[in-house]
């Protein structure tokens, strides 16, 4: 199980720009309350961007920023692990806010022959081109994409349906908030990605029908495991909310085949049960269980969002059930 963590770097910058904003990290309960409020606003449908209330902004360095730059930090690596960003050299960040997906692309040292930011909103440039070395675009819809990798990051949820233009980009690299209703958008687009003749490489480990696309109770998404930085810490301390882990949903997708793919994908936590323990996997259009019976000794390691080779195992109903940790192939 891989731990992120939030660079160390980001810390002065975070601390100029609240600093501009009149916060500091070294008040964070003045900060928590900024940050409460800012997650109100995110669920409020107003003309108004939130980027223009100070108290938003200090919020989302402090706070959204470096769980937003984690999120993408175990997307980035999925595609890396596939060889996603050999064919890609241009990128454009549709909605890129301040930058945190472009960062940590550039972070990654990703290859690039360009990168291109373009928001609605204008004040965001300054933190666009400081964090990603890119460039600012205004322009949005009317950027071209042929020939370049769409990025979008927490966009598609605050869109009625993904915009037409978007099917011009060679690639795909889209996150989404881990809930039910952003899943459901990103599943619909999936669909239509593979109409339009896309190939998909993460998470889906095939191009069948969801599993999960008639399920009321569960979505696919991922969790992120990370270790906070202790200005983090100090801040958490002020907030209900604790952030041990993270969560979010993504797709990529290329007008390109994927190299062959692992075949099956951990798409749930561990359930314990009496007797056994159960995590959800991904590998065709069925819902469908791997399976440990407990007095066979120790279940194995296994998390959500990981990627097996194969699996050796019983058929079970809707369950695969192994034996040991070597009737599974990392």
């Amino acid at each position: 199980m891989k731990i992120y963590q939030f660079p160390e770097i980001y810390q002065d910058w975070i601390e100029k720009r609240l600093g501009s904003l009149h916060y500091t990290l070294r008040q964070p309960q003045k900060l928590a309350a900024a940050i409460l409020k800012a997650s109100d606003l995110y669920q409020q449908d107003d003309s108004l961007s939130p980027w223009q209330d100070a108290d938003f902004r200090a919020a989302y360095y402090c706070y959204f920023f470096p769980l937003n730059y984690v999120r993408s930090l175990k997307a980035i690596d999925e595609a890396k692990q596939l060889g996603f960003f050999h064919a890609q050299q241009k990128y454009v960040d549709y909605g890129c806010g301040p930058g945190t997906l472009s960062a940590a692309l550039r972070d990654q040292e990703i290859p690039m022959k360009s990168l291109v930011g373009t928001d609605h909103d204008l004040s965001l440039k300054t933190d666009y081109l400081a964090l990603s070395h890119g460039s600012f675009d205004p322009r949005g819809k009317t950027i071209p994409l042929k020939g370049k990798t769409l990025l979008a990051s927490y966009v598609l949820n605050e869109l009625k349906e993904p915009p037409a233009f978007w099917l011009q980009a060679d690639s795909i690299f889209l996150i989404e908030p881990a809930t039910h209703q952003a899943f459901k958008k990103l599943l619909a687009f999936r669909d239509q990605l593979l109409r339009e003749g896309f190939y998909l490489w993460a998470p889906c480990p095939h191009s069948f029908s969801c599993p999960l696309t008639n399920s009321r109770k569960d979505w696919c998404h991922d969790r992120v495991h990370w270790k906070w930085p202790q200005w983090f810490a100090d801040l958490q301390s002020h907030l209900p909310m604790k952030n041990y882990t993270l969560t979010m949903s993504y797709l990529i997708a290329s007008r390109n085949p994927p190299p062959k793919l692992n075949s099956v994908r951990i798409i749930g936590d561990e359930l314990k049960e009496k007797g056994k323990s159960r995590w959800m996997i991904c590998q065709n259009d069925q819902r469908q269980f791997l399976s440990f019976l407990h007095r066979q000794g120790h279940p194995p390691e296994l998390h959500r969002g990981q990627s097996l080779k194969s699996v050796q195992g019983s058929p079970k109903g809707n369950e695969i059930r192994i034996s040991s940790k070597e009737d599974i192939q990392f």
